[in-house]
């Protein structure tokens, strides 16, 4: 930088054609050493090493990539995205509508179900109380006080006072029994019926767990794509480079050929 503005162009780091070579080829080789040595020091020369010469440099066969350029590339990306957000949304709204109708479907199925179960252990419970009454009521009429000459002897031998103390206590078992029997219905019926809700609940968080799930397997798709479009970029850009070298290719064998039958003729 001048007072004029810029000096003249450094050529130090052209590249040259004689055997000298220049301080960029200096620079790479430097940056390439360091490095290496670098992944040497920390174990990893046989997973990684930094080569600063070219394919033609090194004897190898392989043709180099050519850049395609920042316009071209951000146009392939974002035909891919377009491609992408597409197919997620389409895949979205399908799940979405169908996750709606199989809740909409078990709320259905569910909301029918419950009255008729209740209703079912309702009705069980009423039976069942009435055939424990009906149960106790024949036991009340089978153990009647004795009448007649009956009732004259236990009065003669002093046992009728002792018969009405044990009748009483049949009764009071037999009231006892009962209320125990009810209760015992009761609990049977309450915990069927917590078990049958318990079970609706189970249901709906079933269907919830395997719709996340879908969810993360939809995700899981999209990483999966994304990533198939990063390979067919890869790909897309072999195929223009191998494209490009076998055109040079022709048009150096083109231009060969010109040159020969120019010498013929001349």
């Amino acid at each position: 930088m001048t007072a004029k503005g810029l000096g003249e162009k450094s050529r130090e780091w052209d590249e040259r054609k004689d055997t000298a070579p220049s301080e960029a080829k200096k620079l790479r080789a430097f940056i390439a050493k360091t490095l290496n040595e670098q992944l040497k020091a920390e174990g990893k020369a046989d997973i990684a090493r930094v080569e600063h010469e070219s394919f033609k440099d090194r004897g190898v066969g392989r043709k180099p990539t050519i850049h395609q350029g920042p316009v071209k590339t951000h146009m392939l990306r974002k035909e891919q995205r377009q491609l992408r957000q597409a197919w997620e949304q389409a895949q979205r709204q399908e799940q979405r509508q169908r996750h709606a109708k199989e809740k909409a479907a078990l709320k259905l199925r569910q909301d029918f179900d419950l009255p008729r179960k209740l209703a079912d252990l309702e009705r069980r419970a009423r039976e069942g109380r009435e055939a424990i009454d009906r149960q106790l009521q024949a036991a009340r009429r089978a153990d009647i006080p004795a009448t007649g000459f009956r009732r004259v002897f236990q009065i003669v031998t002093r046992q009728d006072m002792r018969e009405d103390f044990n009748r009483q206590h049949r009764e009071a078992e037999r009231v006892k029994e009962a209320e125990q029997r009810r209760d015992s219905l009761t609990a049977e019926i309450q915990a069927e019926r917590s078990a049958y809700i318990r079970g609706q609940l189970q249901d709906r968080e079933k269907l919830a767990e395997r719709h996340s799930g879908e969810d993360r397997q939809l995700n899981r798709a999209m990483e999966y794509r994304a990533s198939m479009d990063q390979t067919a970029e890869v790909h897309a850009r072999k195929v223009e480079a191998r494209t490009n070298s076998r055109q040079n290719e022709l048009q150096q064998e083109q231009s060969r050929g010109r040159r020969s039958i120019g010498r013929e003729i001349t």
